[in-house]
């Protein structure tokens, strides 16, 4: 490993792609460039809150380096090393269903490409937060420690969880350097410290990147930057990124050292952009489908906030959830729950379509030859201008149509293999592939690849670094395996009807998944009738449950009809053994549900229900007002729903929701244990369904309460634990020691005190200001104090606080917006 003085770097994205070498950092217009020159802003008394020894392993970097005041230098933006050419990346977006036009990175800035001395690859390092650049519209070019903290640790956290996403590897704050915002758009804002965050990644281009050139959009009248630009501009990026991050694509279709492909076999440029864009789709599906497996919500799925390799990009106001809501938001700017997690496969599929659009006016370079050739000049300019029809493309509607068809057959199949696996269903080849993985005959059982440059083998992240070879075997070969349709429709529902459970119920998402780990194994068939009469599992019971569940799906019912319809079901059953506790997995299930209370908060809707009444009139007389708000009807729909559901949760009791949990939950669990008696026939062990069940679903994520706790103690100046954090995120899998932070009192106090705020309304900005002011006041007065031994009080004993359990009733109250 290099020390800073040792890192080379090879920028080929700004010898390739065109620059605007202008230099200034106004806020301008930036027309015929992907990329423009800046410089970054001088940070303040810079101090470095954590680094990332993972990522900067990526640079080739030692990571001892970042004790170094020149790493800290230079991670702040103050100083620069040799071969480092800062610049900006201009891209467009399609922000909340609108083209916006120019955006770009407005306060990131590209430093240079680094590839790794040992294992080839090249890595992309910036600066978030360092200063203004011409794509910083009406904003300071900088960002605040409270978002800057949250990118680092869901970063690393990601990676960890072994889904694909950009890497943070430091994260420096300034002692003076402050700037106004606005926390949770209350109309207060307050100052908040600077900080930057240096990001890694092989490429941070993106959808929005290939949106330069976009006329002039029909609904928004704002056009790209760089309209009609599209051979000059487009080709050379499309080149650069299938040569230089999809080589394989390249070299099979024969592309040279044109980046235009002007050289190419016109037939050759269609197959090639063809399987190109079907790969983005298909890894864009196989992220998705991971984010939903770890209950996981972007938050801004913009088209500039899409990844062009498939990576988590942009953590903004992201939330891994605690209580599970098919139609979370974790974004309190997403009033209409466009990117809500049950939205977030389709959105990222109407991306792709936004993405083929672009990509159908790049003009084939080998059919614009070919008419210069058979007719002149005049049809090769016409060409050149980007707006011929669809057989000039590079990316015609038949070649588009069937990405969107990988999409969604890879969304489907990674979807299903994935919640497959978190209950631990890996079949006969799952089994066979376990023990041949357990004698080193391999890990792999991965499909054949359907073509150059694909990525065709079924992810089987998440999981965790640590899995044994025979886990491993086990996942690789359960995600490729073919699945029957009969076996499909049956798991499908069982997973289906999970979900909706747990979302009529209350369950804690990540915890649930990881409690299931201890559902005890059915004996296999030949011994399954004794154990069934000495285990005291009765099918009526089950079917009791069963049939209250169904009574409950679908209508997000509050407990007392679900206690209703499971009254009536238990007394068509039987009353069955109301003592089969599943081995003692059920009253941990039961024990971390939500009250009554909490769900009629949670089901409390951002609009005002006075609102939505009158703009479900207003679109009665005239539809298009809602779409000029922004708005549709189903959001209004999901909107009313949710203030119905709340004025029945708040009729509900605690005894009649806890009864009524109980009946569906033992129905759910009975149809699961049932399932289980398959992989028990099918060779699958208890030993293996517990060891995979717990290598695929996290112990720890990190969630909004546990990021704000390391927030408020970063703003009093204590860094320590976000430090704890980051090492615990390292192995979230783990189940071997306590997984909790060890806290001053006062800095496990703010977390609560900042929520409250939050939730307070007027002047909340204010009001988390001082509550973090008071934690960081407190933590001068222990520390100025002194010791015992120098006549002062001794500091107050350290908190540990749990990040596996319940979380803190304060939870619920935070509110994270895209300010940063």
């Amino acid at each position: 490993m290099a020390a800073l003085e040792g890192v080379e770097f090879d920028n080929t994205v700004l010898q390739y792609l065109p620059v605007d070498e202008e230099g200034r950092n106004e806020p301008r217009p930036v027309k015929g460039a992907i990329y423009s020159r800046v410089q970054p802003t001088p940070l303040a008394d810079p101090q470095l809150v954590a680094a990332s020894d993972e990522a900067l392993q990526l640079l080739g970097l030692n990571p001892a380096q970042a004790s170094r005041d020149e790493f800290l230098q230079l991670m702040a933006g103050n100083s620069l090393l040799p071969g480092m050419s800062p610049a900006s990346h201009c891209y467009c977006g399609y922000q909340f269903g609108y083209f916006a036009g120019q955006l770009g990175d407005g306060a990131a800035i590209y430093l240079g490409e680094v590839v790794h001395p040992s294992s080839g690859t090249r890595q992309e390092l910036q600066l978030k937060g360092a200063g203004p650049t011409p794509f910083r519209r009406q904003a300071d070019g900088r960002k605040v420690l409270r978002s800057s903290l949250r990118e680092f640790l869901a970063s690393e956290a990601m990676a960890s969880l072994g889904v694909p996403t950009t890497r943070a590897g430091s994260l420096v704050v300034s002692g003076s350097d402050s700037v106004l915002r606005d926390a949770d758009y209350s109309g207060h804002p307050a100052p908040e410290p600077c900080a930057v965050v240096s990001r890694i990644a092989p490429s941070f281009i993106r959808f929005g990147s290939f949106e330069l050139c976009k006329a002039a959009d029909p609904v928004t009248q704002r056009p790209g930057p760089s309209p009609g630009m599209a051979r000059t501009l487009l080709l050379p990026l499309l080149g650069y990124t299938i040569k230089q991050h999809f080589p394989g694509l390249w070299a099979f279709y024969g592309g040279g050292q044109d980046l235009t492909m002007a050289g190419m076999d016109e037939a050759n440029v269609l197959d090639m952009v063809g399987d190109w864009y079907a790969e983005v789709c298909r890894r864009t599906a196989q992220l998705v489908a991971g984010w939903q497996g770890l209950g996981f919500v972007h938050g801004v799925l913009n088209t500039d906030n899409m990844s062009i390799l498939g990576l988590t990009i942009d953590y903004g106001p992201y939330g891994f959830m605690d209580r599970f809501d098919q139609h979370h938001v974790s974004n309190g700017s997403d009033d209409a729950a466009r990117y809500c997690y049950s939205a977030q496969p389709a959105i990222c599929r109407w991306n792709c379509e936004r993405l083929a659009e672009v990509l159908g006016s790049i003009p084939n370079p080998a059919a614009a030859a070919a008419a210069a050739d058979a007719d002149g000049a005049a049809a090769a300019a016409a060409a050149a201008g980007g707006g011929g029809g669809a057989s000039s493309s590079v990316l015609p509607p038949s070649r588009a149509k069937r990405g969107l068809q990988v999409y969604d057959e890879e969304m489907d199949a990674a979807y299903r293999s994935l919640f497959r696996r978190k209950l631990g269903l890996v079949g006969a080849a799952g089994a066979a592939a376990a023990a041949a993985g357990a004698n080193g005959a391999g890990t792999s059982a991965a499909a054949s690849a359907a073509g150059p440059g694909s990525s065709s083998e079924r992810p089987v992240w998440p999981i965790s670094r640590s899995a044994s070879p025979a886990v491993l075997a086990a996942a690789a070969a359960a995600a490729a395996a073919a699945v029957e349709p009969e076996s499909a429709v049956e798991d499908d529902s069982l997973i289906a009807d999970l979900l909706s459970l747990m979302h009529r119920t209350g369950a804690d998402f990540t915890n649930t998944f990881r409690l299931l780990a201890e559902m005890p194994m059915p004996a296999s068939s030949s011994s399954s009738t004794q154990a069934a009469a000495s285990s005291g599992i009765d099918n009526n019971k089950d079917a009791a449950g069963e049939a209250a569940a169904a009574a409950a799906d679908g209508a997000d019912a509050p407990a007392g009809d679900a206690a209703a319809a499971a009254a009536a079901a238990g007394a068509a059953a039987g009353s069955g053994d109301d003592n089969d506790d599943f081995g003692g997995l059920l009253p941990l299930l039961l024990g971390q549900l939500a009250g009554p209370a909490e769900m009629a908060a949670g089901a409390k809707p951002a609009m005002p229900l006075e609102n939505v009444q009158m703009l479900m009139m207003l679109a009665a007389r005239d539809p298009a007002v809602l779409h000029a708000l922004g708005v549709t009807q189903g959001s209004l729909q999901q909107q009313l729903a949710a203030h119905h559901a709340a004025a029945k949760w708040s009729s509900v009791s605690a005894a009649d929701k806890a009864a009524a949990d109980e009946q569906q939950w033992r129905g759910w669990l009975g149809r699961y244990r049932r399932r289980l008696q398959q992989e028990a026939d099918a060779g699958v062990t208890a030993e293996l369904r517990r060891a995979l069940m717990l290598a695929v679903n996290p112990r720890v994520v990190l969630r909004n309460w546990v990021a704000q706790t390391a927030i408020s103690a970063a703003a009093a100046g204590d860094y320590a634990p976000t430090r704890q954090l980051l090492a615990l995120l390292r192995d979230p899998f783990s189940a071997e020691g306590d997984m909790g932070l060890l806290l001053p009192p006062a800095a496990a106090a703010a977390g609560g005190a900042a929520a409250a705020a939050g939730a307070a309304g007027a002047a909340s900005s204010e009001a988390v200001a001082a509550a973090v002011g008071a934690a960081a006041a407190a933590a001068a007065a222990g520390k100025g104090g002194g010791g015992a031994g120098e006549g002062g009080a001794c500091p107050p004993p350290l908190v540990r606080m749990r990040l596996d359990g319940k979380p803190p009733a304060w939870a619920a109250k935070l509110c994270v917006t895209c300010s940063s």
